[in-house]
């Protein structure tokens, strides 16, 4: 297992914007992502390097605040995302440092990771679950 932290967290008070977000997209949040973010909302992991299923490295920057008084959060993103994506179950989680979003994939019954590319639009898979993805990171070489 590795050994990952969080910096620079601003954690939720309550459970309201996770309510207020799955009331967006119509589907419920995966609970392994809801105990993460109410502690590490915004937060910075210390482990930053994950590989996609066909291989390729990425690096997850950060996570998408929930608080709606940030310039950038994680409602705002959706709606990008969505104005620029074909898959309209897509919803932003976390993002990388060059404008690509780590997301769940809400087409099938489990909200699947994937990685989304905003110069193409395309996603690559990550991992089946939210926890899985988190266990995938490693030191950013």
């Amino acid at each position: 297992m590795n050994k990952l932290t969080w910096k620079v967290v601003r954690p939720l008070s309550d459970e309201t914007p996770i309510k207020k977000l799955e009331s967006i997209i119509g589907v419920a949040i995966p609970d392994d992502y809801a105990e993460c973010v109410m502690e590490n909302n915004a937060g910075y992991p210390s482990l930053k390097a994950f590989e996609t299923t066909a291989g390729t490295e990425r690096i997850f920057n950060n996570l998408l605040s929930l608080d709606e008084r940030k310039d950038v959060n994680i409602f705002n993103t959706y709606e990008s995302v969505l104005d620029a994506t074909e898959n309209k179950a897509l919803l932003p989680f976390a993002e990388d440092p060059f404008g690509n979003y780590i997301c769940f994939d809400f087409s099938d019954s489990a909200a699947k990771v994937v990685f989304w590319e905003h110069e193409t639009g395309k996603s690559e898979p990550i991992s089946a679950a939210f926890t899985e993805f988190l266990a995938k990171l490693k030191q950013a070489e």
